[in-house]
């Protein structure tokens, strides 16, 4: 294979099913690169996006560019800042909570997605 992964995240809807999102953490940029050249290829019969968690798509006014950011889809609605940081067990989330985004809809509601800031790549 031609990237590194350090670890998979399946993300589950509410029902605990495959949402069809999934978080990977790879060890390099090299890595990284590699993996976006795979987007749009098929898993089976279905194609696969992949993409940089950017935080720009959350209008974050983030003070750290070049923080360490994924992005996590398919949360339960009600999900807290909290919350995100115990899922990430294991992970150091800069700052705690306050290094968790969630992403609004237009309605001002929870999406399902958050960003969330990593101490390092390696979290």
């Amino acid at each position: 294979k031609d990237c590194k992964i350090l670890k998979i995240l399946m993300i589950r809807n509410k029902y605990n099913n495959p949402s069809g999102n999934a978080m990977v953490w790879v060890l390099s940029k090299e890595d990284m690169e590699n993996a976006l050249r795979h987007n749009m290829e098929h898993l089976g019969d279905r194609y696969v996006k992949v993409r940089v968690a950017r935080e720009e798509t959350f209008r974050s006014t983030s003070s750290d560019p070049d923080a360490f950011t994924v992005k996590l889809s398919g949360l339960p609605w009600t999900a807290t800042e909290q919350e995100i940081c115990e899922f990430l067990f294991g992970c150091e989330v800069l700052s705690g909570p306050a290094g968790v985004n969630i992403e609004m809809n237009e309605e001002g509601k929870p999406s399902g997605s958050a960003l969330v800031k990593l101490e390092t790549k390696a979290d």
